[in-house]
Order: structure tokens, then sequence, then C-alpha cells
């Protein structure tokens, strides 16, 4: 009974280690995937900073160009321009392209729109100055 007993815990100890050895590698793989998951989003997430200072300096630009272009502007403290519109961080009012009838600060958008209209209407009353 002894030998029997002595067998018993060896296929009980050997069941034992293979559990353990599957359990670590099963560990292991898990930790595999981990690694390449916190890479990938290393890299998303450092291509989402690049394009989000890129859209900054964009519609930095085009509000600087509603500015040139006449829009409405308007002085607004920090916390009244839009998060879109880049400014100086240094200073606490902002000259911002302003949407008098929305009473907000235009969306570059909205800025194009007007202009392209205004734009048309200048040549329309161009054309029609030239016809008289």
């Amino acid at each position: 009974r002894a030998k029997q007993s002595s067998s018993e815990r060896e296929k009980l100890l050997e069941n034992s280690l293979q559990q353990m050895r599957e359990d670590l590698d099963r560990e292991r793989s898990k930790l595999k995937s981990s690694e390449d998951n916190y890479d990938t989003v290393n890299q998303l997430v450092c291509d989402l900073n690049t394009n989000v200072k890129a859209l900054r300096k964009h519609t930095t630009e085009a509000m600087m160009a509603m500015i040139d272009a006449g829009l409405p502007t308007k002085r607004k403290h920090d916390i009244d321009v839009p998060a879109y519109l880049e400014v100086e961080s240094y200073s606490k009012q902002h000259t911002v392209p302003w949407n008098v009838e929305a009473k907000r600060a235009f969306t570059p958008a909205e800025g194009i729109q007007l202009l392209a209209l205004k734009l048309k209407e200048s040549r329309m009353d161009t054309k029609e100055s030239k016809k008289k």
C-alpha cells in the first residue's frame, strides 16, 4: 500500500506540475498579448496627438484667414473661446471671428460659407455694374 500511495502521489504531483506549466503558458500568452496591445495603443496615441496638433494648426490658420478676410470679430475670454480655436495661452482675451446672428464664434465651415456667399454676391454686383 505504501508503494501504491507513493505512486498516486507521484501522479498527483505530475498532474499538478502539468497544470502549473499550462497555467504558466497561458499567463505568458496573456502577457505577450498585453505587451502587443500596449505597443499598439502607444502608437495610436502618438498618431492621435500628431493629428490633433495638425488639426489645431489648420483651424488656427482658418481662424486667422477669416479675420484677415474681414469677418466680424469679437474679443472673448478664454472660457468663451471654442476649444477648436487655438489662441495665445498667455493672453486672457482673444480676438475671434464672431457670428453676430448666432452670438458665438464662427466655426471654420461657417466662416468659409459666409465668405463664399459674399464673394458670389460681389461677383454678381460686378456683373450687373458692367451691364449698365
